[in-house]
Parts: structure tokens; C-alpha cells; sequence
């Protein structure tokens, strides 16, 4: 098993794969990969993580779009977020732990930021079990009308 970056060349086929496993529309699918493009261009050169096999079949996934810069003593630090994570279900246990862990050391060892606003209940967990702390947030939309 080897986990890369996913990069421009395979970001399609990365979304295909998780709008697959997720059973996700088309339009929903077209949505998050015009989201994640939209979100790292500029900015980072890759837009997750993915699990493959000796044959390069893709077994999991997670998605990394760049939510933005926080200044902090002087410095300034990537913020990133962890989303849709998918690990086929025959490679779910060490190999999906596997997986969130390299994304999570990857992007650590850079100095990003790290979240996940939405997880599951097992994603929740896991991270927990990696550092993270849990965050009281409130996910709000203001629309202006004229």
C-alpha cells in the first residue's frame, strides 16, 4: 500500500472515486471538485491525500482544501481542512488510520493548521486520538436581499 499527493493529473479521478464511495450526485461531485480547485489554486500545488495499491488502484481518499491564513506571532500559517475522507470498506482499519495519520504528519510537519469541521463519529475519534481538540462551531449562511 502507498499514500500520495493527489496533484492536478489525478484530482478527477480522486473525485470520482469518493463520489463514488459517497454515492454523491453529479452536481454535488462537480461542487466539491470546483471547490477544492477553487480553494488551494495559487496557493498549494496538491489538494489531498490518497491510498493506493502495487497495482495504483485507488483504496481511499481524503481532501485537503486550504480554508485560509491565520496570522499568529508575526507568522503566518495555512489553515487547512480534512474532508471526505473514504477508505474502501475491505481497507478499513489500519490502512484508513494509516492514511489520516500520513495526511495529518504531512501537513503538520509543513506547519499548516489543521480541522475538521464536519467529521463523522469515527472520524471524530481517530482525530481525536491524533491531537486534535474538539471545537464548538456554528456553521451559519447571511444572504442580502434587496
Amino acid at each position: 500500500m502507498e499514500i500520495n499527493l493527489i496533484k492536478e493529473h489525478n484530482l478527477k479521478i480522486i473525485i470520482q472515486f469518493l463520489a463514488k464511495g459517497f454515492s454523491l450526485s453529479k452536481y454535488r461531485t462537480n461542487k466539491i471538485e470546483e471547490f477544492i480547485r477553487d480553494a488551494n489554486k495559487n496557493n498549494l500545488d496538491f489538494y489531498g491525500f490518497y491510498l493506493s495499491n502495487a497495482n495504483n488502484q485507488i483504496l481511499g481518499a481524503i481532501l485537503s482544501p486550504l480554508q485560509g491564513k491565520y496570522f499568529f506571532n508575526q507568522k503566518e500559517f495555512n489553515v487547512v481542512n480534512l474532508m471526505a475522507w473514504y477508505v474502501l470498506p475491505k481497507h478499513r482499519g489500519m490502512e484508513s488510520l494509516r492514511l489520516a495519520k500520513f495526511a495529518v504528519e504531512y501537513l503538520d510537519s509543513r506547519n499548516f493548521s489543521i480541522t475538521n469541521f464536519t467529521p463523522n463519529k469515527v472520524a471524530k475519534k481517530v482525530f481525536i486520538n491524533f491531537g486534535f481538540k474538539h471545537m464548538e462551531t456554528l456553521t451559519a449562511r447571511y444572504f442580502c436581499f434587496e
